[in-house]
């Protein structure tokens, strides 16, 4: 079972937040989704429900390319495959899909955070220290 650790979420600000000791990223508009690998591989949405059967692609793609223990918070968003760009509705009309084995281009999820790698925490690192170890694979 994957333990939880609740997401950050969006926060709204008045002003642009700038400073040299943090991080900035792009917001991308999808379905927030957290991936795990334990005794097999899962999704959860942020409110913490299971929607591994929603997504095959990610959930076959999450199985071969992370290790065991591992946990990642990120977005699943389909992209326009002509431009890149994320589109929303595309993502939603997906999501709310109930056609079993779909096959979706642009279907992706990216990774924003490492919650546990190999069974170890990762919250308690520094941020750096965790988008090198994203870059890196």
């Amino acid at each position: 079972m994957i333990m939880f650790t609740d997401p950050m979420l969006l926060d709204e600000v008045d002003v642009p937040f700038e400073s040299d000791l943090h991080i900035a990223e792009l917001k991308i508009d999808g379905i927030r989704g957290i991936v795990g690998k334990e005794s097999r591989t899962r999704i959860y949405s942020r409110h913490h429900n299971e929607i591994t059967s929603r997504f095959d692609e990610i959930t076959e793609a999450a199985t071969a390319a992370i290790d065991f223990g591992t946990k990642l918070d990120g977005e699943i968003v389909v992209c326009d495959t002509s431009t890149g760009k994320p589109d929303f509705a595309s993502t939603m009309a997906r999501f709310q899909s109930t056609r079993q084995k779909k096959i979706t281009p642009g279907l992706c999820f990216v990774a924003f955070d490492i919650l546990s790698y190999k069974g170890k925490d990762t919250t308690a690192l520094p941020l750096c220290s965790v988008k090198h170890c994203l870059m890196k694979r």
